[in-house]
């Protein structure tokens, strides 16, 4: 399930927006303002559920443009900002070797369609990667499951191991999608035994 919503349905399911977080929706409103001739500002709310309740966690500001919710961020210069997708793939290790675009701080619409472009193909990029990360995972587990040995699963169903007469192999799906594994000889430990094989 996602982890937020629009702040119209937030209400809607009984969220209150007073306090503080009344306080940090103007201050990000009013901070955002300037992206409004160019976007449309949509307050979101992170949830949670646990006890067979949702719990409203905290507000951001996301700036929709082209169909497209994005995240402004103004860490190190409240003047000018970076942006992140607000719904972006997660993909472990990732990094990507395009230019970021130049931080915004008077909102135009090039500068907007530059970072929306950019931020695209990382998406792409990520997708890419991660297609290739399940097509070797697939491709791994398929020789795991086919070998004809008995293999005993962790809960995690990625990993596992697999005893054999002489041999102990495990093996484990890591994330980022690194396949750890490891075989150890278990029919003694002196040289001896390794030279009766």
């Amino acid at each position: 399930m996602k982890n937020y919503i629009t702040l119209e349905d937030a209400k809607k399911q009984g969220f209150e927006v007073i306090g503080y977080h009344l306080n940090r929706l103007n201050e990000d409103l009013k901070r955002l303002s300037i992206f409004e001739p160019l976007c449309k500002l949509v307050p979101m709310v992170y949830i949670s559920n646990y006890d067979n309740k949702v719990h409203f966690e905290h507000i951001t500001v996301c700036i929709e443009f082209k169909g497209h919710l994005l995240r402004p961020s103004n860490y190190y210069n409240k003047n000018s900002y970076t942006f992140y997708l607000f719904n972006s793939v997660t993909c472990d290790n990732f990094n990507t070797k395009l230019i970021e675009p130049n931080r915004v701080g008077k909102p135009t619409e090039k500068k907007l369609n530059e970072w929306l472009t950019y931020l695209l193909e990382v998406e792409k990029q990520k997708s890419e990667i991660l297609e290739q990360r399940n097509n070797k995972e697939t491709e791994f587990l398929n020789k795991i499951n086919n070998c004809g040995l008995n293999v005993v699963w962790y809960s995690d169903k990625k990993s596992g191991y697999i005893y054999h007469k002489d041999f102990e192999y495990s093996f484990s799906i890591e994330k980022g999608g690194y396949i750890s594994e490891r075989l150890t000889y278990r029919g003694g430990q002196k040289i001896d035994d390794l030279l009766k094989l």
